[in-house]
């Protein structure tokens, strides 16, 4: 029987429609709809929930009551990661932004391919001043197990945001002595997966200004992740403020994302 997967989205402020666009890209795209199930956490009032109840997929849904006091904030935005992890029972789990889509083929297969060993999870890396090379919280695809054995392990920002790298970290976050970052939501991810001798697949982030990428194109905002050369999904970003139906750059990577899919999976 194949492994399920559980894939967990924060649904907060102006998420309803990349919800349900996230939820198509998966029909669209994954080796079997029936082997994902969406588990939807509403951290806000305003979050429609019969509107993205509408989309129409054979996946299973499940809601999960996440509201908060401050929903956009990067603490309370870990904690409704948390309790989406919380809910998670399967061998496999994902956490996914809700302005996220898919692009390959069986990109489930792709990703679950490359999980074996010490390597319990792959997913979209950090540019900037975070952590760099291993998996971030905007799409990532784990072995619920393997974090759930991690001490404790939580998505919320540190209480001390900003940290000097030294030789005792540099590893483990994946930078240079004297670098400055700031642990913002997941930084716990290569912290105490490494320390119990797991590892991870950062995927890294090609813009469009990246001669690598094929997904994106000239002007266009947001970024691609690809496997083996292949754009495996996409992320646009700042979705709680860019209306889905009529923002200039959120219209571009709509269509972009429905001339991938219809063109190639």
């Amino acid at each position: 029987m194949e492994s399920k997967i559980q894939i967990g989205i924060p649904c907060g402020i102006n998420s309803e429609h990349y919800v349900k666009h996230l939820i198509w890209s998966s029909n669209m795209t994954v080796s079997d709809q029936k082997r994902v199930e969406f588990i939807l956490a509403i951290n806000d009032k305003s979050v429609d929930t019969d509107e993205i109840l509408t989309v129409d997929t054979d996946s299973e849904i499940k809601i999960i009551d996440a509201i908060n006091d401050n929903p956009i904030s990067s603490h309370d935005h870990g904690l409704c990661l948390d309790l989406l992890f919380s809910n998670m029972t399967e061998d496999f789990g994902m956490i996914v932004d809700a302005d996220v889509a898919f692009l390959a083929k069986s990109w489930d297969e792709k990703m679950l391919s490359l999980i074996h060993d010490d390597i319990v999870i792959i997913g979209s890396e950090y540019s900037g001043s975070k952590y760099l090379k291993f998996p971030n919280a905007i799409c990532c695809l784990f072995r619920v197990k393997a974090l759930q054995m991690c001490s404790s392990i939580s998505f919320t920002p540190a209480k001390t945001r900003q940290i000097t790298i030294d030789s005792t970290n540099a590893r483990v976050f994946g930078r240079d002595p004297g670098d400055i970052i700031d642990l913002d939501v997941g930084w716990q991810l290569p912290f105490k997966i490494k320390i119990r001798g797991g590892d991870g697949i950062a995927l890294p982030l090609i813009n469009s200004n990246d001669e690598r990428s094929k997904f994106m194109t000239a002007g266009m905002r947001g970024e691609e992740h690809q496997i083996n050369g292949e754009p495996v999904f996409t992320h646009v970003g700042r979705s709680s403020y860019r209306n889905f139906h009529t923002d200039p750059i959120i219209l571009r990577w709509r269509q972009r994302v429905d001339e991938w899919i219809t063109k190639n999976a």
